[in-house]
């Protein structure tokens, strides 16, 4: 009973994203398209931190789209990918650290400001 719990509370999550996804992009038209995704990732699956990135030309180097912190948006920025693990995403489909994230990464400052344990990166 519990798998059969489990999957279907999967499965219902899987839906309701792409019932967002789907339907997201139209109705922001005017607004911030990654603003809404990263509020519903961090809302949905209880995220402290969202961020969205674009990686620049070089592909050593991105800028965020839209940061989801607590609650609430922080501004904007280009930043370096080396020693952080948003630079392992880069080039693969998903990148994930179970825990101890900020002590594999000590030359990421934000990593270490926020304390962080787990991270999962996915490219879009």
């Amino acid at each position: 009973m519990i798998t059969i719990s489990h999957d279907i509370t999967e499965k219902k999550k899987i839906e309701d994203t792409l019932y967002f996804l789907l339907n997201s992009a139209n109705a922001n038209a005017n607004g911030n398209y990654f603003e809404s995704l990263a509020r519903y990732l961090g809302e949905s699956l209880d995220m402290d931190f969202v961020c969205i990135d674009r990686l620049e030309g070089d592909m050593l180097s991105a800028e965020t789209l839209a940061i989801y912190f607590d609650g609430k948006f922080d501004d904007n920025v280009s930043y370096t990918l080396k020693d952080t693990p948003c630079g392992e995403v880069a080039g693969n489909q998903i990148c994930s650290f179970r825990s101890g994230v900020r002590h594999l990464f000590p030359n990421d400052q934000v990593l270490q400001d926020m304390e962080a344990e787990s991270y999962v990166g996915v490219t879009l």
